[in-house]
């Protein structure tokens, strides 16, 4: 059950409170003028089937350090607003909050399952809304949006929404994989498993549906440039290099879980799926051993209106 989205004096009226039967019913979403437009609603694409892995094993090993660092880029002050645009399980809004607790955060995602995980980080004020769409008269000092423009056809729109959104002195906070989580020889190892549930090719054309833009945003050159085009004046753009070290199990779960994973999932039966999931992990710990190192690399672009 949502509670309406105020804006209040402070602008930080915004919250919502969950019941059993939410997380049942289908997602609410977005008006169908921007269906086509945000590709994040492609139905396998989604993340709610894949919300418990997420937060167990993939915002842990690759998406919290993200937001640490971003969020240390921020100039972040006490009782300043910020908004985290497809907020997920919470990272980046936690990272701030541990940074500077007399913040109003907010948190804005379309999956329900995973703003529970995020409620249950502590997030008190999280929206359901897409990022075109945003429902918020009050503006904000800063919004961030994690690993998000990969998954916009039109990511100029999706800036210019984020903008109207800011104070005229905020700051825009984006992030975008140069070096992504699969792209490894244990990833590759991965793909070659569900190569034999899935064509390479289907799988390769699934993903540039879901993500059209993840490719073009490996280059941190094009993520700042999307912020310049907007009318935006950098502050500052680095590229960060990052290093887990996990379980080949769960190295094969979030695999699972990510959006190559739930496109085999989508296209297989379930025994099929539950085949692959154990034959995945049985492979790559032949292969590789019982942990494995993982190396990322994330670009990180701040610019101020």
């Amino acid at each position: 059950r949502f509670s309406s989205c105020g804006t209040g004096v402070s602008g930080c009226d915004y919250a919502v409170t969950f019941d059993a039967g939410a997380l049942q019913r289908p997602l609410c979403e977005p008006s169908a003028a921007h269906l086509e437009r945000v590709t994040i609603d492609l139905c396998w694409s989604r993340y709610n089937d894949t919300a418990d892995d997420y937060d167990r094993v993939m915002a842990p090993h690759f998406f919290d350090p993200v937001a640490a660092h971003l969020v240390s880029l921020l100039p972040l002050h006490r009782g300043q607003r910020l908004l985290d645009v497809a907020c997920g399980t919470g990272a980046v809004a936690d990272a701030a909050l541990q940074q500077l607790d007399e913040l109003c955060v907010v948190g804005m995602d379309l999956s329900l399952p995973m703003m529970l995980h995020a409620k249950h980080r502590g997030i008190r004020r999280l929206v359901a809304a897409n990022v075109l769409d945003l429902p918020f008269a009050a503006r904000f000092d800063h919004v961030t949006a994690s690993f998000v423009l990969n998954h916009m056809d039109d990511c100029a729109s999706a800036v210019d929404k984020m903008t109207r959104a800011l104070h005229s002195n905020g700051t825009i906070g984006l992030t975008s994989w140069a070096i992504g989580p699969s792209e490894n020889v244990v990833g590759m190892a991965w793909s070659e498993v569900a190569a034999n549930y899935v064509s390479s090719e289907q799988l390769r054309a699934a993903k540039h549906r879901a993500l059209p833009n993840e490719d073009y945003l490996h280059s941190l050159d094009e993520l700042s440039a999307i912020l310049r085009r907007g009318g935006l004046r950098i502050c500052r753009s680095e590229q960060v290099d990052f290093t887990t070290n996990m379980t080949t199990a769960d190295y094969s779960i979030s695999l699972s879980s990510s959006l190559s994973g739930r496109f085999v999932q989508s296209s297989v039966s379930p025994a099929k799926w539950r085949e692959f999931r154990s034959i995945a992990i049985t492979d790559l710990t032949r292969r590789f051993g019982d942990k494995v190192q993982i190396g990322t690399a994330a670009n990180f672009a701040i610019a101020s209106r």
